[in-house]
């Protein structure tokens, strides 16, 4: 589980050291940056004196790297629980938050914290932690490297940094509020008018409650509490009931509405005398959580993060969500009925409490490997060790990584032969093997619609060990010139290095143990029937030089054309790319290329179309599609296809999508096709916490030493926690016989018809909305009660 399961309050902190600045002899490192002459000139300004402090200044608009001389040994990471955090003296000038990046492996620089941003000319000690998952050396340097991005407008002065011993609890506690409190005020506005929504209708209140401050309400999980969410008559005084098994993680939800006035720093936390029934006290990790009501893209206020339990502010008429988990482990957990409470206070007095009953039965469920169920989210690069372990204990058993974000580095040889530097990777698939997670999908490629500079491996191939040149922006044109000249197959001259790059991937990584590679060439081969989706490719340089590889479709290449013109600008047309016929038998041969680098990969394709898309079974393993609705049968389909064949589903959810999306459309909907494991568009693909405007795809937020879930993620686990019981049951029913299976299969096919029956209208459109949702989400756990009940009977 996560390893405090509390808020952290980040000051800032951001660990700088460099050479010159150092102070030697010391045990952790200080930095007084007037010393230092290391620091670029570009960024940095000179030293100076400022308010009687010796300073440098960050200068407005540009990011500051700082060397750090590697103070913890020759290994590429501090050893494992080995935590630090950077004290940093600088004065608050920003109007914006100031982020801060460390160099973490991950695959490089990472988002650690973000500081300051009130503007109000105070000097400030700020502490950003650098825990020893999220901190490494640059590979073959004595360096690590950390990052600071000042925003436009004033020039951030900074005095000294100090390395210091890390406190996770106390730096995790600090960095939630402060991450908390740099959202509010960067939403400002938006949130002003998004809390304007006034509650519709009257809280129900029962009599021996209408005088109480402080109102709590169970509300089931499935669809969250909004601040306009009123408390009916029977939720009130309710206890919050959880039924589960020996070894799951099971949720609950419930809220407190503010009755007729504000409330202030309200708090929840479980009874000291914790859970108990009558074979004694259950044994057994519970963990409570407060949602943070932020804004989400289209200006609504949405419950969109769970944090682990902090002090809230609830205005009066307006409800909040709070959310609690119990962790079951067999090794501790017994069968039985236990009752405790959850205690409420508002400014530290206490203002009531809920009852809290959990039901534990015997049985144990299957693991999702034991299922034989795979599970991955979309990751955006890589992730820390101490996520991984979150992701996999909450049912991640996979994941999916792309080249763009995440690639061994190519050491050129010759024109035809390379290296790979595994460095990076081994250490990220040593973290990745040690959480439990299995087997990864890795994306050699992008989105057919950016084709074929979206063919990211054969691309960097081609740059870096075909291409002669110096100048790598060159080397890109060319590739695109050349393969959109070459409509049927990879290029010659780049076939045999594919192939060697498959075989030099694969060997590696079975010879250092890594989870199970399954690659694919690309993303969402069935676009081939796009050809309205074909793009020219142009590229230029605008006016301040930035560089520019636009994919314009036909309707949109005379407007395009005229605004460059406009501004003065010739682009260079570097053929046709984009979707269409011409992508299905670059798939094709990119399959055969890997599989003749390696026999035995196993291949995967995000297949978004029935009928375009099953033409690609021969040529890949894992067929995973989100275009069920297209054809029903497509499961069966790939199955008779073989014994190398597995069927896979693919959808995705959000930081502002409701549990009962992600539980009923990865739980018994897809359950209903027997696909064998999911992909998740996407896991952390966004602006961070700020995603209040543009294209976010997330449900999971990095923190120091923990993970701020969505609720989505919520929905997610319990999804394949539905399917952990289904297979569960099936295992007993085979125990128990004939008779027994066709009993099972008869109940299990019953919820199947259901929840295909209970689709509503929408989610049919492959590319721009497939998440599939539920006419009656409530009905979710009626249907694994029935499954836990019929478990229950076969083990009499």
């Amino acid at each position: 589980m996560n390893r405090r399961t509390a808020e952290i309050v980040l000051t800032l902190s951001f660990a700088m050291v460099s050479f010159s600045g150092a102070v030697l002899g010391a045990e952790l490192p200080t930095l007084n940056l007037a010393q230092d002459k290391d620091l670029d000139a570009a960024n940095w300004g000179e030293a100076a004196k400022v308010d009687e402090k010796d300073c440098r200044a960050l200068k407005a608009g540009k990011t500051g790297t700082i060397p750090l001389a590697v103070w913890w040994g020759d290994g590429l990471r501090p050893a494992e629980n080995e935590n630090f955090t950077a004290e940093i003296l600088f004065k608050d000038t920003a109007k914006d938050p100031i982020k801060v990046d460390a160099f973490a492996g991950l695959p490089g620089r990472y988002e650690v914290h973000r500081i300051g941003g009130l503007k109000d000319g105070q000097w400030k000690t700020a502490r950003v932690p650098l825990p020893w998952d999220m901190l490494m050396r640059l590979p073959e340097k004595k360096i690590t490297e950390l990052y600071l991005y000042a925003p436009a407008g004033e020039d951030v002065p900074v005095a000294s940094v100090t390395i210091v011993k890390g406190d996770p609890a106390k730096d995790e506690e600090a960095w939630e509020a402060e991450t908390r409190a740099w959202v509010a005020r960067v939403q400002g506005d938006k949130r002003t008018a998004a809390k304007s929504a006034k509650p519709e209708g009257q809280a129900e209140l029962p009599d021996a409650f209408k005088d109480k401050k402080a109102v709590p309400f169970t509300h089931g999980y499935v669809v969250m509490i909004e601040t306009n969410t009123l408390p009916k008559s029977a939720e009130v005084g309710a206890a919050v009931k959880l039924r589960m098994a020996l070894n799951e993680i099971e949720p609950a939800q419930f809220g407190v509405y503010a009755n007729g006035v504000d409330l202030k720093s309200v708090r929840v936390a479980l009874d000291p005398a914790g859970l108990a029934g009558d074979g004694g006290k259950l044994e057994a990790q519970v963990e409570l959580f407060a949602a943070e009501y932020s804004v989400v893209k289209g200006g609504k206020l949405y419950p969109q993060r769970l944090w682990p339990a902090y002090p809230v502010e609830i205005a009066n008429g307006q409800s909040h969500a709070f959310w609690i988990n119990v962790t079951t482990d067999t090794a501790t957990a017994k069968p039985g009925a236990y009752k405790g409470k959850i205690l409420i206070t508002e400014n530290n007095e206490p203002a009531g409490e809920v009852p809290l009953e959990v039901d534990v039965l015997p049985i144990k469920l299957l693991t999702m490997n034991e299922a034989g169920l795979d599970l991955g989210g979309c990751v955006s690069g890589l992730l820390p060790a101490h996520e991984l372990n979150m992701k996999y204990q909450n049912n991640h058993n996979s994941i999916n990584l792309w080249y763009s974000g995440f690639a061994p580095g190519i050491v050129k040889k010759s024109a035809t032969e390379f290296d790979l530097d595994f460095t990076i990777a081994d250490d990220f698939m040593k973290r990745l093997k040690a959480s439990g997670i299995r087997n990864f999908v890795y994306f050699l490629g992008g989105d057919p619609y950016g084709a074929p500079d979206t063919w990211h491996l054969q691309r960097e191939l081609y740059r870096y060990v075909h291409y002669d040149g110096k100048d790598m922006m060159e080397g890109r044109k060319e590739f695109i010139q050349k393969s959109t000249a070459a409509k049927d197959k990879i290029l010659p001259e780049l076939r045999a290095l594919y192939v060697q790059w498959t075989k030099k991937f694969m060997a590696h990584a079975k010879e250092a143990g890594w989870p199970e590679p399954i690659l694919t060439p690309f993303d969402e081969p069935a676009k081939w029937s796009q050809d309205q989706n074909r793009a020219q490719v142009y590229y230029y340089k605008d006016k301040n030089g930035h560089d520019h590889m636009d994919k314009i479709k036909p309707n949109d290449q005379k407007s395009f054309l005229e605004k460059l013109k406009a501004d003065g600008i010739e682009p260079e047309d570097l053929g046709q790319g984009g979707a269409g016929a011409w992508i299905k038998p670059q798939f094709k041969d990119a399959c055969a290329a890997i599989h003749e680098g390696w026999p035995e990969a196993r291949i995967y394709g995000s297949i978004h179309h029935a009928g375009p898309g099953i033409v690609f079974l021969p040529d890949i393993e894992v067929f995973c599609t989100n275009a069920i609705h297209e054809d029903r049968d497509l499961g069966n389909k790939v199955r008779a296809g073989g014994p190398t064949k597995t069927f896979w589903q693919y959808s995705g959810g959000g930081d502002s999508a409701e549990p009962a999306q992600g539980r009923y459309n990865f739980g018994f909907f897809f359950g209903a096709f027997n696909s064998r494991g999911s992909l998740c568009w996407a896991y952390n693909w966004g602006a961070r916490f700020d995603t209040s405007s543009g294209d976010n795809w997330l449900y999971a937020w990095t923190t120091p030493y923990s993970v701020a879930r969505a609720p989505f993620w919520e929905g997610m686990r319990e999804a394949w926690d539905d399917r952990r019981y289904i297979e569960t049951l099936r295992a007993e029913a085979k125990k128990a016989g004939p008779e027994k299976e066709k009993e099972t299969e008869d109940l299990l096919n019953g919820i199947f018809d259901a929840a295909v029956g209970s689709r509503t209208g929408g989610g049919r459109d492959t590319v721009n909305d497939f998440w599939a949702r539920s006419k009656d989400p409530e009905a979710l756990d009626t249907q694994r009660a029935k499954i836990a009940d019929m478990i229950l009977k076969l083990k009499k």
